[in-house]
């Protein structure tokens, strides 16, 4: 297959770690980096995901949908 080797496996193993709830200081230590240098890429390609994951789980933003107009008066579901 063309495109597919070890570094790209690797890149892509971390990021979904990060995306599926792993940290950063774990990650740094299962890829054996001195540094959280290198992990701050990953973490920045995952930052992408977060704020889609704050839409879906953020009660703020999902306030309005909790409140439903009774008798021209809000009230709480």
């Amino acid at each position: 297959m063309a495109g597919v080797y070890a570094h790209r496996l690797r890149h892509t193993c971390a990021v979904s770690y990060l995306r599926n709830g792993g940290d950063a200081l774990s990650l740094q230590r299962l890829l054996a980096h001195s540094s959280l240098e290198m992990v701050r890429r990953y973490v920045n390609l995952a930052d992408g995901d977060l704020v889609a994951r704050h839409r879906q789980a953020s009660p703020g933003d999902r306030f309005a949908e909790w409140v439903k107009p009774t008798n021209g008066r809000r009230r709480l579901r």
